[in-house]
C-alpha cells in the first residue's frame, strides 16, 4: 500500500496498487484540426515535450521509459473509429487478458470487441465500462 498525502476533500487517505496492471495510453480525441493543434500547443506546455506527428490527423509523445512507458495520443476522430464521439479513453496494460476481458464483461462492461490479435500491436480488447468510458485492455507481462 502506498501513501497519499491528502484526498479531495484534504483528508489524509491510502491507496491500494493493483499490481497487474499498468496505464498504457492515454487517448483524447478533438473535433478538427484546430482543436488539435490547440490541445497540442496546451500539453505540449503541461508535458514540456513536443508531440510528435506520426502521421494521419493525430500527434503523440512518449510517456515514461522502460516498464513504466506509455503514451499520449491526441487525434482528430472519424466515424469509423471505435472511439468516435468519445473525447477521451485510456488503455491498460493487463496480465491475462481473456481473464480480466471476461471480468470486465462480468461486472457490466459493454464489449466492443473481444481480445483480438492485432496486426503490428498487442492482442487487446475494447471494452466501454459503465459509466461510459472506453477503455482497450492490452496484453502485458509482468
Amino acid at each position: 500500500m502506498s501513501q497519499l498525502t491528502h484526498d479531495i476533500d484534504g483528508d489524509g487517505t491510502q491507496m491500494r496498487t493493483a499490481k497487474d496492471f499498468r496505464l498504457v495510453a492515454i487517448n483524447i480525441g478533438v473535433d478538427s484540426n484546430a482543436q488539435l493543434d490547440a490541445a497540442c500547443a496546451f500539453w505540449g506546455k503541461v508535458l514540456g515535450a513536443e508531440l510528435e506527428d506520426w502521421g494521419s490527423p493525430s500527434r503523440q509523445v512518449v510517456l515514461g521509459k522502460g516498464e513504466a512507458v506509455g503514451f499520449l495520443n491526441i487525434r482528430v476522430r472519424s466515424a469509423d473509429e471505435p472511439h468516435f464521439g468519445h473525447t477521451s479513453a485510456f488503455g491498460l496494460g493487463v496480465v491475462g487478458l481473456d481473464e480480466t476481458h471476461g471480468r470486465a464483461l462480468a461486472a457490466g462492461a459493454t464489449e466492443h470487441y473481444p481480445p483480438t490479435d492485432g496486426e503490428n500491436m498487442p492482442r487487446h480488447s475494447l471494452i466501454e465500462d459503465s459509466v461510459g468510458n472506453r477503455v482497450v485492455l492490452w496484453e502485458g507481462s509482468r
